[in-house]
């Protein structure tokens, strides 16, 4: 509560100035989205452990491969400007199938860590047949990588080719570190001798 109380005010200016604009149907979803979440710097306490960045770096995500998209492309579960909680139906048997799946990795918005399934099919196939997938969907275990785990925030991701990306060949080995180099993971993988 006291999250919301902090941002408030920015909130009320926001939508005084900007109100036509996230009323036109004419505008792009992720430019109706951009006003609040481009301007408002902070973070609103989502439960007891779960404290959501609310801003976007519009410039950045511009920059990102999924710098084109329209907001709820991915994020599917939430409606209207302004939006309420996500909730209802989930009108694609795909994500609907991985949501319960990664709803343990991602605490703030599942339904669009499950939607990169949409244009990563193939990918989502080969993960699933992969150790990492096998944790996840067979063993049900948390430390199985999912998207954002290897590729950051979906708001930033960078072509693999480009040295800014987290699976960029200069970065991969730090990539696969941050999990790898846990010792209570450390102690079923390749690197538990190094």
């Amino acid at each position: 509560m006291k999250g919301i109380l902090k941002i408030l005010p920015g909130l009320l200016l926001i939508f005084f100035f900007y109100a036509p604009a996230m009323a036109d149907p004419e505008v792009n979803s992720g430019l109706k989205c951009l006003i609040c979440h481009g301007a408002i710097k902070g973070k609103v306490e989502k439960t007891k452990v779960v404290i959501v960045d609310i801003y976007i770096d519009g410039e950045k995500f511009s920059k990102s491969v999924h710098g084109s998209f329209d907001c709820t492309a991915c994020h599917i579960a939430y409606q209207g400007s302004p939006h309420k909680e996500p909730g209802g139906d989930i009108n694609n048997k795909d994500i609907a199938e991985l949501v319960p799946f990664v709803r343990a990795k991602s605490k703030v918005d599942p339904v669009a860590q499950a939607a990169c399934i949409k244009c990563h099919a193939s990918i989502y196939k080969t993960l699933k047949e992969s150790i990492h997938g096998q944790n996840i969907f067979i063993k049900k275990e948390m430390d199985g990588p999912l998207c954002l785990d290897c590729h950051g925030s979906p708001h930033y991701i960078a072509p693999k080719t480009e040295k800014e990306s987290k699976v960029n060949k200069f970065n991969i080995l730090h990539t696969c570190g941050n999990c790898h180099d846990k010792k209570e993971l450390a102690k079923n993988t390749i690197g538990a001798n190094t």
